[in-house]
């Protein structure tokens, strides 16, 4: 729903615009040509559509008598725009929608069309060949104040020779001999007085036409180029065809520039009585004064128009239909033999002027003698009596009717219904052309708290002076400039972003010098919450606070509610303040009242849950204790860890008679092999070998003793291994309290 606030009596600041163009002149007359057609006198800009997409719809209204014509003037960049919108209106039965403009001729087009052509820049040379036949002027450089009147003949390419130089002289040339080619040139053939002269174009100094219609047409050509369209302005007429008084309209699109919002905020002025009675700033609504930044960059005033301020974005893009589009086609040559005619055409062409007639009238399709199909054109007095015979009698109060672009158009199919996202209407606004104007679109009260606004982390100790603006204007406002005011007092400024009703913002716009935010201490430590124990891993669940303070010292007159905000981590949760406190996007905000000429501390509590897995399995003794050392590490699992413990130890025992069986079996190899070696040395027959032979037999027997205890050992080692891996397998405790 559009929502459009009205006003009267507006007082409109206005401006020079520094890039205002010409627009739009609007003109009406006669046509001499034309009796039955009369020039309207009503019909004036009555709306302006302004829309954030940069494109403007104007709309005019008035009542015509008759057959009326309305003349517009446009630069040709923008016919384009009003040749895809134009939209007409004739409330009384009448017939509207047609308009005459003159023709877009391409320039190259045009160029040819004159006797000399300088479409594509040609040369001096390139203009004589174009001149053959004519009776020129040529003026000499040599001799001086020689000229030479003709007929130019042609104009032809050639070399020059000179005599080759004489032996010994380079100055002093001969004629016997072959000539030395020094350069070539263009010549002109003049026939002057029954005489063909030879003149080098190098020589000509400037070149007079002595043909009047060829001087002429160079003359219009210049012309021509040196007015191309897009410098000047172009009539477009729109013709109201019918009888008796009626309203009409008709609009069209332009491109304009984009307008803008800034806004004023008052708020009110605190006193000390009421800031004493309710130990707060006060909240009270403040002031909203919304302008409108528009430009009217056209020939045009806009006397007491409806400017509608739309917030809509269209989409608009810009088609070249002004500028007639020509198909390449081949030439063919006719055949030898063939008599060739010209084309001739019936009553069916009628004269620019006299268009709108035979658009205007009713034509009959008949069959002709040849079979074929006719179109004959009633004359246009018929065609009026017939009008006025069955047009339906104008309704009272039309200028109150709602725009119909469809009423009166026939070739119109069909109309849409745009719903922008807001509307500011605007009654009785005065904008003299090519100047801008700041039009006041909105004044209403409007929700607003004053507050200190702090950041922790930022470089300042002070807080900016902020209001937490809630929109229950009931209107969409526009982002803006906004600037604050206290009463008379300048305050500051601030961007205002799109608001729409019922939202809220906080916003910064000033440093408040008599507050400060100063950090004072912080602290964290780490609690053990709940333990669990499955699949040989011990799950911990751990609670982690941080506490910060800081000093809020508010030194003014009045009362101050902080606004403090700071980044929190994720599953971070606030435990102090208790209350007022709102997470959002990342951020904390709470809120502390401080009290005039006081210093109050900010205490801020902030936890988190963090889980913790210890693997136990595989873990030695060593490792297993220091777990047991967790603060406040449920009783059953520390029974259970100090099981695990036990079991760890009759590895361990185990692994320690392992190992020394490993050690004896050592030793006795080293003696087998030391032994063996001093057999080898000896005699077999002696009674030493005897004695070696004899102790060689006795380590034996102990290295298969030892061998078989090894064997026993390393059983009972893998058996305590499997128990302690069978022991944590079994083992699962469920998530416990911590103590």
């Amino acid at each position: 729903m559009n929502r459009g606030v009205k006003l009267s009596g507006l007082v409109l600041l206005t401006g020079m615009c520094a890039s205002c163009t010409s627009q739009l002149a609007m003109r009406s007359g006669t046509m001499n040509s034309t009796p039955n057609i009369a020039a309207s006198q009503g019909v004036r800009l009555a709306r302006v559509d302004l829309f954030s997409r940069g494109v403007g719809v104007f709309q005019y209204q008035g009542t015509v008598h008759g057959t009326q014509r309305e003349t517009l003037s446009f630069r040709s960049g923008q016919i384009n725009d009003v040749l895809a919108s134009l939209v007409f209106q004739d409330t009384g039965g009448g017939n509207a929608g047609e308009v005459t403009f003159p023709a877009a001729t391409p320039l190259s087009v045009t160029l040819r069309g004159f006797l000399l052509d300088i479409n594509n820049n040609p040369s001096r040379r390139e203009l004589l060949q174009q001149l053959r036949g004519v009776s020129v002027t040529l003026a000499l450089k040599k001799p001086h104040d020689c000229k030479v009147t003709g007929r130019i003949i042609d104009l032809l390419h050639r070399g020059f020779y000179m005599p080759p130089l004489q032996p010994g002289s380079p100055v002093v040339r001969y004629n016997n001999g072959p000539a030395i080619m020094a350069g070539s040139g263009w010549y002109i053939n003049v026939l002057s007085h029954a005489k063909l002269k030879q003149i080098a174009l190098d020589n000509v100094q400037s070149i007079g036409i002595n043909n009047r219609r060829l001087r002429e047409s160079l003359d219009k050509a210049l012309d021509a180029l040196a007015n191309q369209p897009n410098k000047h302005k172009r009539p477009m007429t729109l013709w109201f065809q019918g009888h008796g008084t009626r309203l009409v309209r008709f609009a069209y699109l332009l491109e304009t520039p984009l307008w803008r919002m800034t806004y004023r905020l008052i708020l009110p002025v605190p006193t000390k009585a009421v800031a004493r009675a309710t130990h707060s700033p006060i909240q009270a609504k403040a002031m909203l004064q919304g302008m409108a930044i528009v430009a009217n960059q056209t020939d045009m005033n806009w006397n007491h128009v409806q400017l509608d301020i739309r917030g809509g974005e269209p989409l608009s893009f810009i088609e070249d239909l002004y500028q007639p589009l020509y198909m390449w086609r081949p030439v063919a040559p006719g055949p030898v033999g063939t008599n060739v005619t010209p084309q001739t055409y019936g009553q069916g062409i009628m004269p620019t002027p006299y268009a709108h007639k035979a658009m205007a009238g009713q034509a009959q399709v008949f069959s002709g003698s040849g079979g074929g199909l006719a179109i004959r054109a009633q004359p246009f007095n018929a065609i009026q009596a017939r009008m006025a015979a069955t047009m339906v009698p104008a309704r009272q109060n039309q200028a109150n009717m709602p725009f119909n672009p469809l009423q009166g158009v026939n070739a119109m199919a069909s109309a849409g219904v745009v719903h922008p996202a807001f509307d500011y209407h605007v009654n009785n606004v005065t904008v003299p052309r090519e100047q801008s104007a700041m039009v006041p679109v909105l004044v209403t009260a409007i929700k607003t708290q004053q507050l200190d606004f702090y950041t922790i982390g930022q470089a300042s100790a002070h807080p900016f002076f902020a209001a937490r603006i809630t929109n229950d204007t009931h209107k969409f406002l526009p982002p803006g400039t906004l600037t604050v005011y206290t009463g008379s007092i300048y305050d500051g400024e601030f961007k205002l972003s799109d608001s729409p009703p019922g939202g809220h913002h906080v916003y910064t716009f000033a440093v408040d010098q008599s507050t400060t935010v100063r950090f004072k201490k912080s602290s964290q430590h780490t609690d053990l919450e709940t333990a669990a124990l499955h699949d040989a891993a011990l799950n911990l669940k751990n609670l982690i606070t941080i506490d910060n303070s800081y000093d809020v010292h508010n030194t003014a007159s009045l009362p101050r509610t902080v606004l403090v905000r700071s980044s929190i981590g994720k599953d971070w949760k606030i435990l102090s303040p208790a209350s007022g406190v709102k997470l959002h996007n990342g951020f904390y905000q709470c809120t502390l009242a401080v009290k005039p000429a006081t210093k109050t501390v900010l205490h801020i509590r902030q936890r988190q849950s963090q889980t913790q897995r210890i693997y136990l399995a595989g873990q030695n003794i060593a490792a297993l204790r220091a777990t047991l050392k967790i603060k406040d590490l449920p009783a059953i699992i520390s029974t259970a860890i100090q099981r695990a413990i036990a079991l760890l130890k009759i590895v361990q025992l185990r692994q320690q008679a392992l190992n020394t069986t490993n050690m004896q079996i050592q030793q006795a190899q080293n003696d087998e092999t030391r032994l063996r070696q001093n057999l080898q040395a000896m005699k077999k027959v002696s009674p030493v070998y005897d004695k070696i032979a004899t102790q060689l037999a006795a380590i034996d027997a102990q290295l298969m003793a030892l061998q078989h205890q090894l064997r026993t050992q390393q059983q009972r080692v893998n058996a305590a291994e499997s128990a302690v891996n069978a022991y944590w397998s079994n083992t699962k405790i469920p998530s416990t309290r911590a103590k």
